[in-house]
């Protein structure tokens, strides 16, 4: 009975040095394992981005930033439920919050291209830049390929089109501000003498300064 009793206790003392040592390992699968699966889920996600162009109006940018919000947030949804190494935990978890931030600036891009707001798309444009840099930078020292990578290059295309629209969005208004103190300018008379000069300036000073404003 004795003898049974002390066999007992040495398989479960074996029992907790093993799942102590699992735990001390971190436990999960490998980070290999992690890397391929992961990769796997990111490729198959973006497939539905890579072939967006650049866009060239604010309906286009809408509909680009929308498929790669939609294209990111399921990406993000399904790299959580991977099995992760337990020491990777809080590495990865930055990778996939980085990640998450492209969905939600995109997601905010869409909107604001849809209500042709440059204020608000330059800065949704400027925040899916800036978190899909970040991703890019934390999946590679992780050691993914394509996680973070794929996104940062259709982010960067959408990016870009937002640029194009807002540079010519601004270049129609400024036309627009200066088109008629333009003309109003062109009917000044060149001063001839000291009074017809201040005449000038009285009336060139202000529309100058309204321009500017």
């Amino acid at each position: 009975m004795l003898g049974r009793r002390t066999k007992g206790a040495a398989l479960v003392g074996a029992g907790l040095v093993l799942a102590l040592g699992l735990t001390a390992c971190g436990g999960g699968p490998s980070k290999k394992e992690t890397i391929a699966d992961g990769d796997a889920i990111c490729r198959d996600a973006n497939a539905r981005v890579a072939s967006i162009q650049k866009p060239g109006s604010y309906q286009q940018l809408s509909e680009a930033a929308g498929s790669l919000a939609a294209a990111t947030d399921d990406q993000v949804t399904r790299l959580g439920r991977l099995s992760v190494p337990g020491d990777d935990k809080a590495r990865l978890d930055g990778v996939f919050s980085s990640l998450r931030g492209v969905a939600t600036a995109a997601q905010q891009l869409r909107e604001s291209a849809g209500r042709s707001d440059d204020g608000a798309t330059a800065a949704a444009a400027a925040q899916a830049s800036t978190s899909a840099r970040e991703a890019a930078d934390q999946a590679r020292a992780y050691g993914f390929t394509v996680c973070g990578s794929s996104t940062q290059t259709a982010t960067a295309t959408v990016v870009d089109g937002a640029r194009l629209i807002l540079k010519t969005a601004f270049v129609a208004r400024a036309e627009a501000i200066c088109l008629g103190p333009d003309e109003e300018l062109g009917s000044l008379r060149e001063p001839t003498d000291l009074r017809s000069l201040a005449r000038f300036v009285d009336t060139l000073v202000p529309v100058l300064e309204k321009v500017v404003d």
